[in-house]
């Protein structure tokens, strides 16, 4: 497993392009509960499938495959995560 973390700044920017399985996550998102801008702090690289594995971790009815990338984003208003996910 891969973790990125704000404080490296260029590899974060990197990893949001580079270390996802499908398309890039955005640099900011839209924080769902204030819908102020949310910008990247974490990006995890589940290339070994310790997450995916998880399946009370990933929600109920969902059905992960052997890797996913997940990517959290703080909101500089309120101070909440917003978290998007992808899968190979």
């Amino acid at each position: 497993m891969k973790t990125s973390f704000r404080q490296e700044y260029n590899f974060l920017e990197r990893a949001l392009e580079k270390n996802t399985y499908q398309t890039p996550f955005p640099k900011t998102v839209k924080c769902k509960y204030c819908s102020k801008k949310a910008i990247p702090m974490l990006l995890i690289d589940d290339d070994e499938g310790l997450i995916s594995s998880q399946g009370e971790f990933v929600g109920p009815g969902v059905w992960a495959h052997d890797r996913m990338a997940i990517a959290l984003y703080f909101c500089q208003n309120c101070g909440e995560i917003t978290a998007l996910w992808n899968q190979a």
